[in-house]
């Protein structure tokens, strides 16, 4: 035979065994979904695949929502003819590699952004507690994305009845610092109002709580109060405390805690009229029990309740309840609307004084 047919020959079988190669050849296309596509694998860049089905065709489709799968090719036929030209392993070379993925392989930099996750919800009532840090402490915040200050402002319109009937201001702020193990909180309140030209509310009062976690379930807690109220006369109540509390229930959707502390309490009298002395100052030791509860009905809703009661041990005749409750609706991320109630009573003051009920409608503001 000639030369010049036998190296014609080794081309066509080389030929021939790379043609049976492509057309064994079976690359699979694998949708987010789970579904397989058969066919060949076109170019996979830029974060775009694009491939050709044997049912569908030519499709294109992105790289983070597919992987393809690339079929090894079928080895090369030997070549009979011994002098042959075989560029056959030049071809081999270039096929793909054996069980090679084609994934998606986007760059970092044209790779698609996350979303940016949405605004916590952030509904803080002018409580004890607070709906961020339903945590088995309610002194202490439990998440990382829980501690830091927190700020809030509220400001309400008061309807008042037992006393006095009246319509007053009510305004309060509150700053909360939190760690993992502490929880530090200042409060104020100013309260104002008038009834037919007469003033019926002045007070002020302020408190600096600190809550210390000691286990999953006990919290130390130092209390600093100070109120004023010339409608009551009383010029300076001042008060500073030191006890336990203990978590009795902790759930995502309610928080009960409870507990007492020991207080030094000073008092000072505001005269009741021009013509009679004030009544001397009172510097003694008082004991308080206080309760919190925090039922989160969801996102948008919750009702917040507490009660405090400060007893005298040496005297049977001063004592002081206060209750407080309130539902409280998320209007915005930062803007809030609480319905609340508030119910007080002081042994020690005058008859006509010791009762006192506020029914409030308030706006609060986040920050």
């Amino acid at each position: 035979m000639f030369p010049f047919a036998r190296s014609l020959m080794a081309v066509v079988a080389v030929a021939l065994a790379s043609l049976a190669g492509g057309a064994l050849r079976a690359d699979v296309l694998t949708l987010a979904n789970g579904d397989k596509l058969k066919g060949k694998l076109i170019r996979n860049a830029d974060g775009m695949i694009t491939f050709k089905s044997d049912v569908l065709g030519e499709i294109v489709v992105p790289a983070a929502k597919a992987s393809v799968t690339v079929d090894p090719p079928l080895p090369a036929a030997p070549v009979a003819v011994a002098d042959a030209v075989a560029p056959a392993p030049a071809v081999a070379a270039a096929a793909p590699a054996v069980g090679a993925t084609a994934q998606a392989a986007v760059p970092e930099a044209l790779a698609k952004p996350k979303p940016k996750p949405k605004r916590k919800i952030r509904l803080t009532p002018f409580t004890t507690l607070d709906p961020r840090s339903a945590a088995k402490d309610p002194g202490r915040a439990a998440k990382a994305d829980d501690t830091g200050w927190f700020n809030r402002i509220n400001f309400g319109l008061v309807s008042q009845s037992g006393r006095t009937k009246s319509i007053s201001i009510d305004l309060n702020t509150e700053n909360d610092l939190r760690t993992p193990l502490t929880d530090t909180r200042f409060a104020n309140r100013y309260l104002y109002g008038r009834t037919a030209g007469i003033t019926s509310d002045n007070a002020i009062s302020s408190s600096l709580r600190f809550r210390r976690v000691l286990s999953s379930r006990f919290f130390l807690q130092s209390n600093t109060r100070y109120d004023r109220n010339t409608i009551t006369s009383i010029q300076a109540d001042a008060e500073q405390g030191l006890g336990l509390g203990i978590n009795l229930k902790s759930t995502k959707t309610i928080v009960l805690a409870a507990g007492s502390e020991a207080a030094v309490r000073y008092r000072a009298f505001l005269p009741p009229d021009a013509n009679t002395p004030a009544a001397p100052h009172d510097l003694g030791c008082v004991f308080n029990v206080f309760q919190d509860m925090l039922l989160r009905f969801n996102q948008r809703f919750m009702f917040t309740q507490n009660f405090l009661a400060r007893i005298a041990p040496t005297n049977d005749n001063d004592y002081k309840l206060n209750f407080n409750a309130g539902l409280t609706s998320k209007l915005t991320d930062a803007f809030d609307i609480t319905a609340g109630v508030e119910l007080e009573y002081d042994r020690t003051l005058q008859p006509e004084l010791r009762y006192k009920q506020r029914i409030t409608t308030s706006i609060g503001y986040v920050f």
